[in-house]
């Protein structure tokens, strides 16, 4: 299974915020979540990482992206 994390970024262009979710240090593509609320993004990545429901991506996270807010 592996550790699993979640970081937040805010993406001021688009204003929307990206939780991208993690496997042993590896960005899981498939498993980011996009929204418009800081509160929505917060509770989806801890809930997410609670639950363990992020699996292995099949694909590597191609490029980073903006500034972390913390999870």
């Amino acid at each position: 299974e592996g550790d699993r994390t979640a970081k937040i970024y805010r993406d001021a262009e688009w204003d929307e915020y990206r939780v991208k979710f993690f496997v042993c240090g590896v960005h899981q593509v498939d498993a980011d979540y996009f929204c418009v609320d800081k509160a929505d993004a917060v509770a989806t990545a801890e809930a997410t990482v609670q639950q363990g429901w992020v699996q292995k991506s099949p694909r590597p996270a191609a490029f980073p992206f903006g500034p972390s807010v913390g999870a």
